[in-house]
């Protein structure tokens, strides 16, 4: 079965599903852009409320989890879509809609950006204090997890992507490399983690307050992670001096919290370097993945980024040398 079948099947059973919520008529959804996952969405409208629905394939996607998951949110005073109804044995949802305008959209012709990013340090600052560790419990980012994410890049970026053997020494150089930032992301303090927590994924809401969606991953984790995730965005780079400046808000706002006790900006600004080489080591692995294994060409111009960020990071601390150079002699690709 081909995957234009299978869409139409999808398709006609989230139709089918909205037919038994309204007798109101024949509904219409629009589809709209999608995401790196298997998820689709599609707005409606009825009775003059627009609508999102969502489809989650079953064999690919939870439901049931994306619905504990936004309930946890919402119990922390977290701005997310609400769950109007759902079928979580055939994977369809109703959301309400929190509208187009992502922080990403607003990046080009807002001159008041830093309230916006202030505005969502607060938002990853009061989710990260709420969460008590009680229901649902949440996966912990532990070693195996943080590790097997960084393998992505030797195995699907570098060897994969690029075209290019590794030898057995760097395989290990690697390997140890990745065994010394699981290390460090396993010291700092664990907390609420969102996982993808950046401009593309904070929804811009009427009042000008902040918006949050694609949190079905949350974990407990690294303090720095969703931090790192929100200023070395992928999607979008700020200079050094701008990141600064946020860092040391999120610092400021976390001491004030009762939050890193003791922490001073250059320890906190080594757990974030040490961060930001996990993901972004992740991220490109991933990117890679999803154009060699699930046709997605749109994140391939955002490689490069990824892997800037890298090579920006390894000289501020000799730890982090011997990754330095390996990444310096493979073969990137200067577009995508």
């Amino acid at each position: 079965m081909n995957s234009v079948n299978i869409h139409d099947e999808r398709y006609e059973g989230l139709i089918r599903w909205l037919g038994t919520l309204w007798e109101s008529g024949p509904l219409a959804p629009v589809k709209l852009g999608g995401d790196a996952s298997f998820r689709r969405y599609y707005r409606l409208s009825h009775h003059a409320t627009s609508y999102i629905a969502m489809d989650c394939p079953p064999q690919h996607e939870n439901a049931e989890k994306f619905v504990s998951i936004a309930h946890l949110f919402a119990s922390l005073g977290i701005q997310v879509p609400g769950i109007k109804a759902a079928n979580h044995i055939g994977g369809y949802l109703l959301l309400s809609d929190m509208g187009d305008t992502t922080l990403w959209n607003m990046l080009s012709h807002r001159s008041d950006i830093d309230g916006f990013y202030r505005a969502a340090i607060d938002v990853l600052l009061r989710f990260q204090t709420k969460y008590t560790g009680s229901v649902p419990a949440l996966p912990v980012y532990n070693r195996q997890m943080l590790v097997e994410e960084m393998r992505l890049f030797p195995d699907w970026y570098v060897e994969k992507y690029l075209d290019c053997t590794l030898s057995e020494r760097d395989r290990a150089e690697l390997e140890g490399i990745m065994t010394i930032i699981a290390d460090q992301a396993l010291l700092q303090p664990q907390v609420l983690v969102h996982r993808d927590y950046h401009s593309r994924n904070l929804m811009v809401l009427p009042d000008h307050s902040l918006g949050v969606l694609d949190f079905q991953d949350a974990v407990v984790g690294p303090v720095t992670y969703d931090l790192v995730s929100l200023l070395r965005d992928c999607y979008v780079y700020w200079p050094d001096a701008r990141v600064e400046e946020w860092r040391r808000y999120y610092l400021d706002q976390a001491h004030q919290l009762g939050m890193l006790p003791g922490v001073g900006e250059v320890e906190f600004l080594d757990a974030f370097t040490a961060m930001g080489l996990q993901r972004h080591l992740k991220v490109a692995g991933i990117f890679a993945r999803l154009w060699l294994r699930d046709g997605k060409a749109g994140y391939l111009k955002d490689i490069p980024l990824t892997i800037r960020y890298l090579l920006d990071a390894t000289p501020q601390n000799s730890r982090w040398a011997d990754l330095g150079r390996l990444l310096r002699r493979l073969p990137h690709k200067a577009t995508s």
